[in-house]
């Protein structure tokens, strides 16, 4: 008698289909996050360029491999959930940190519109960016004047001013 646990097995072709799918989604992901992170960096003067063409090749490679794997191409939401930043919560459900968080979002959105808009020379899509940007630099410093009025508030709240005498 084997003392090896039994293999588990999937019942049905459509679930093997699903595994190879999520398989070939995971590792497209990190390839496709290493090259845009590192045309990001080039685009704002730092970044590896030597390291570009063994990362599109790696990135080919991972479509190649999602292809064969599903025999089609990756979805547009494969690559998207993939390069797309995600929406920070601040714990503890503070709305003013996350109206602050939410500010800063805006600032990189916008910030990244523009580097991309500048590239290809697309100015009105530089001045949304910019419009997007400094729209979330005047949340935020509104924001972060409210998160300091109520600490004020909290903080002149806590400490306790003697009585004046009456007279």
């Amino acid at each position: 008698m084997s003392k090896e646990p039994p293999k588990l097995r999937l019942a049905s072709s459509q679930a093997d289909n699903d595994v190879k799918r999520q398989r070939a989604g995971q590792e497209l992901r990190w390839p496709l996050k290493e090259l845009a992170a590192n045309m990001m960096r080039i685009v704002r003067g730092a970044g590896r360029p030597e390291d570009v063409g063994h990362q599109c090749a790696a990135v080919l490679a991972a479509y190649q491999a999602y292809r064969e794997a599903t025999e089609r191409f990756p979805p547009p939401e494969v690559i998207s959930e993939a390069l797309t930043l995600p929406h920070r919560e601040v714990p503890g459900g503070d709305r003013l940190r996350q109206d602050i968080e939410d500010a800063d979002e805006m600032v990189v959105d916008g910030s990244l519109q523009i580097a991309a808009s500048r590239l290809l020379d697309q100015m009105t899509q530089v001045a949304a960016g910019r419009e997007e940007m400094r729209r979330g630099v005047r949340e935020g410093n509104d924001a972060r004047a409210a998160h300091m009025a109520e600490f004020e508030r909290k903080r002149v709240g806590v400490i306790k001013r003697p009585k004046r005498k009456e007279k």
